[in-house]
């Protein structure tokens, strides 16, 4: 005969003394948890993190030459123009960050023509960069005709015009006299509309050439900066908030509590209602970070929509970190916790009814056993 070598899995007794945590409780306890810790990440913004970024990147003037290019750019809509010596350029305010339909074929053309080809103009002259035909070239509306309109080509809106004498910039008539224009009536000079166009085609070729104007803008290097930054202190501001209301508070409270949770009479156990360790509370705290937390930088939503869905429709009332941390949340108010099961039972056994000893009679139990049974 073959012995056996499989170990029976080890049941535990649950505490059959706790109660799971309400639906309604529990959100109420993370919407409070969540005040807390926004207050404590504009708090540890304003402390350390933006003078910390502000001294290493001088994060303020990158900002406000960012928000000055942008007004200049001619991608984005002003409250007020421009004076010619910009001496109004911190105190407009941009009204919106898109161009409207009508207006995004002459907004990329100046933004190439004029803003980007001005600031060339600039770095040949500083000695910047090199005095080269392609830099010369870089940005001028030549440059521009072929590699953003692509005149010449079936993709193209615009065909070289056969008249003569035209104005700097004409514009394509609108679809009626005096009402706002289906498409941007602007054509670039030495232009003009290729024949039978419609107005969604117009729109099409201006958007695409406009979002990728906008692109571009996006990439200089103070947006790079400015991405960077934002990226890296909101990471950092997560992490370190979310670790102090979601994982020291709990670690020091007596049944791993939140402050959203010890309000709302709230604690975490483990599965089977015992004592919670500190490293289960450690893995709780980093699904819940990952779920609940980073999920939303890269897909928002979708994964605490998913936990808060299993949490509503599992019986325990278990989230998604709480299947994953082996732990669960109950009501304290309604519930008592015990170390571990052999304090559970210690409890249970105590509390079963016992005869005093000295109300009990062997010799008697025994004949009257004897006498029932016919022995």
């Amino acid at each position: 005969m073959y012995q056996n070598m499989k170990k029976e899995k080890k049941t535990i007794q649950p505490n059959l003394d706790v109660v799971p945590g309400g639906s309604l409780k529990r959100t109420g306890a993370v919407l409070l948890d969540l005040v807390i810790m926004y207050i404590f990440m504009n708090v540890l913004y304003y402390v350390a993190m933006h003078p910390i970024y502000n001294k290493v990147y001088d994060y303020d003037n990158v900002v406000r030459a960012h928000e000055r290019d942008k007004k200049r750019s001619h991608l984005v809509v002003l409250e007020n123009p421009l004076l010619e010596d910009e001496s109004n350029i911190d105190t407009v305010k941009i009204s919106s960050n898109q161009l409207p339909n009508a207006k995004r074929g002459e907004g990329t053309f100046k933004f190439y023509t004029l803003f980007l080809r001005g600031e060339q103009e600039a770095k040949l002259a500083s000695g910047e960069i090199a005095d080269t035909a392609e830099n010369q070239n870089l940005f001028t509306v030549e440059w521009y005709f072929e590699n953003v309109l692509k005149v010449g080509t079936d993709e193209a809106i615009y065909e070289v015009s056969v008249l003569e004498g035209e104005p700097a910039i004409k514009r394509a008539a609108s679809s009626s006299e005096g009402a706002a224009p289906e498409f941007d009536p602007f054509v670039p000079a030495g232009l003009e509309f290729k024949a039978d166009l419609t107005a969604e085609a117009i729109n099409k070729f201006n958007t695409r050439i406009y979002n990728a104007a906008v692109n571009a803008f996006n990439l200089r290097p103070n947006m790079t900066i400015i991405n960077k930054v934002n990226l890296q202190e909101n990471i950092i501001l997560l992490v370190v908030s979310s670790s102090v209301i979601f994982l020291v508070f709990p670690l020091f409270f007596k049944h791993g509590q939140t402050l959203g949770k010890k309000l709302l009479k709230l604690g975490v156990t483990n599965r089977h209602g015992y004592k919670v360790g500190a490293w289960w509370l450690l893995l709780r705290y980093f699904a819940f970070l990952v779920i609940n937390l980073l999920s939303n930088l890269l897909i928002p939503i979708v994964l605490p929509f998913i936990s808060i869905t299993i949490m509503t429709f599992n019986r325990e009332r278990r989230s998604a970190h709480d299947i994953i941390a082996n732990t669960k949340v109950i009501d304290l108010l309604n519930s008592k916790v015990y170390s571990n099961e052999a304090e559970f039972i210690e409890v249970q056994n105590a509390l079963k009814p016992v005869l005093p000893e000295g109300d009990f009679n062997e010799e008697i139990f025994s004949e009257r056993f004897d006498e029932e049974s016919g022995a």
